[in-house]
Parts: structure tokens; sequence; C-alpha cells
């Protein structure tokens, strides 16, 4: 072989022709080679993932259920679902339990820590979540479940101003209350067909409704809608958010009576590592 000016080229390696010398090179490689220490160790996982990409194990206790990657309280963390639900309490009592509770005592908690919970179990790949949803669904279908969560109905509903906007009230007078101001009058409504995805995303923590109903159906069997004050003249009215499954529907009802009426809840803590 030549080069352009016509000079032959250095051969710079020797060229084996005999295929089964190649063969026994490659063997003896194969034999001899020790991976160095970067080969061996993968490197350092930095991809930055949402509790939807994390693993939810469940692990079954005696008394209760730890769902891990929950976002409760606006952080991913593993948490407590009782086996048992709360005694039969009015709304003031209920809240008044929770603020003399000890870090680990079980509590009723938000409605969007309550659908947090749902989804991470909805979303689990692990066979215990079928336990949990039995138990959901017989406890949705026996009793009205109540949550920290209510609506205060404003001045908003008459005269659309922005001074008397509606409010959800996340952890009703406890330390860690949180008043998101929303316009929520309106119709009755199943949530598959809401445009409303600002109102579910400061109710439930989720802006998608097909997400949301079929959370819901998965425990349930059943569509979800949503029960709310649906006609004006409204000055002033508190009403509590709690979660209850009729023979057509599940129903998130946002116009439960604030009064003396007994109703009981899930209860939920953070984790307890190492309590059985």
């Amino acid at each position: 072989m030549t080069n352009q000016l016509g000079e032959q080229y250095e051969l710079k390696r020797k060229l084996i022709n005999n295929s089964a010398e190649v063969l026994e090179r490659m063997l003896k490689f194969a034999k001899d080679y020790k991976p160095s220490k970067e080969d061996v160790e993968e490197p350092l996982n930095t991809t930055t993932t949402t509790s939807s990409g994390l693993e939810g194990k469940i692990i079954t206790s005696d008394d209760y259920w730890t769902i891990q990657n929950v976002n409760y309280q606006g952080e991913i963390q593993n948490v407590d679902l009782s086996k048992k639900i709360s005694i039969l309490r009015n709304f003031n009592d209920m809240i008044e339990k929770i603020k003399k509770t000890k870090a680990d005592d079980f509590i009723t908690v938000s409605m969007r820590d309550t659908y947090s919970l749902f989804k991470a179990v909805y979303e689990s790949k692990d066979k215990s979540k079928e336990e949990i949803r039995s138990f959901l669904k017989k406890k949705m279908k026996d009793s009205q479940l109540n949550t920290t969560t209510t609506i205060q109905y404003n001045k908003q509903s008459i005269f659309f101003s922005s001074r008397n906007v509606d409010e959800i009230i996340h952890n009703y007078n406890l330390p860690n209350v949180d008043n998101i101001p929303q316009k929520f009058i309106g119709p009755n409504e199943f949530v598959k067909d809401s445009n409303e995805i600002d109102l579910y995303g400061n109710l439930l923590g989720s802006k998608d409704v097909n997400e949301i109903n079929t959370v819901f159906n998965w425990i349930t069997g059943k569509d979800l809608k949503m029960l709310r004050l649906n006609y004006k003249g409204i000055f002033g009215i508190l009403k509590i958010v709690s979660l209850v499954s009729s023979n057509d529907y599940s129903i998130l009802n946002c116009n439960g009576d604030y009064s003396n009426k007994s109703n009981v809840s899930l209860l939920v803590r953070l984790s307890v590592e190492g309590k059985k």
C-alpha cells in the first residue's frame, strides 16, 4: 500500500492472520484481567426524585402499617397508619385532643395529608397495599371520617370581593395551621369532570382530577364526588371536610356540619423507628 506521494507505508504493528492465535490471546486476557476499583464501584446517584419516583414499601406491624415515601406535611417521610380508627368525638374535642398528643401518638390529619397517604398506598407495588385498601374501603363505607381540614365560606360568595374570599384551612386551630384563600362555593360535582384544578390542588395537593378519581375508585370501586355549599348568601360559615362512601359514589364532603355531632377519623403519625 502506498501513500499519496507513492511511498510505501511503514506498518506499525505485525498483522495477525491466524484466527486461532487471536482467540487464544482474548481468552488469556479475560483470564488475567482484574477490574480496577473504578470499574467495580457504581457512580453515586445524583438524580433528584419526587415521591412518585420512590419505592413505596409497606411494612406491616401488629397494630399499624408503615407506608414509605409519603408526602406528609410537605416532606417525603415514612408514615404509620393505625389499624384502628379514633373513638367518636365532636370536631372541637378532636382538635383539643391533637394539641395534647405526644410525638409518637396517632392523630387525625388534614385532607391534604390524607390524600397523600392514599396516593402513596395506591402507587406502591407492595402486596400489603390490598390489606390497606380493604381497611379504607370498609371504614369509608361504615363511617364518616373527619379530617382537620375545614372550609370557611365567606361574603365573597355574594359580592365576589377579593377581600372576603373563601378559605381552605388545613390543620384548623392547630400550631401548623395553613390558611389558603380559595373561592369554594359552587355546584356539587364529580371530581373527574371538574375544571377547578386549583381548588383540588389546594385541597388535596394534586391538580390532576383524573388521578384523584382513580385513587378513590381503587379504594372504594366508585367515582369521587365533591359536596359543598352551592348557593349564594353565605356569611362566615365554617364547614368540616370529611370522607364517606355511599351506595353510588365516594364522597369528598366539604359541607360537614360544624356542631356537636361526633364522628370518627383515621389515625396517622410519623413512623416510629423500632416500635413494633
